[in-house]
């Protein structure tokens, strides 16, 4: 997904980082998307997509790694991933 957004007069595009978890066994899960998060994070990012497929499991687990973090998501059932908004704890930790 490409997003334009306004800033000063200049057009900035960002990319939204995706994570696809499919073919990736359940017990490796948590450690991948907490990595993925804290990278993320690190490197300023607003919003990551994470892509669960159709597993409840999988899904669970990653929403235990996202509340971890204290991070806002939102679920999109059309391509089965979650949005997780990194921006307030990026905002917080470069201020």
């Amino acid at each position: 997904m490409i997003v334009f957004v306004e800033k000063s007069k200049k057009i900035k595009l960002t990319m939204v980082q995706t994570l696809d978890l499919h073919g990736y066994k359940i017990e490796m899960t948590a450690g991948i998307v907490d990595s993925y998060i804290y990278d993320q994070i690190l490197y300023g990012n607003d919003k990551v997509q994470i892509m669960t497929g159709a597993s409840k499991t999988i899904k669970n687990i990653v929403i235990e790694v996202i509340d971890g973090y204290g991070l806002n998501y939102d679920e999109n059932s059309t391509n089965e991933s979650l949005e997780v908004y990194l921006w307030e704890i990026c905002h917080n930790i470069f201020i």
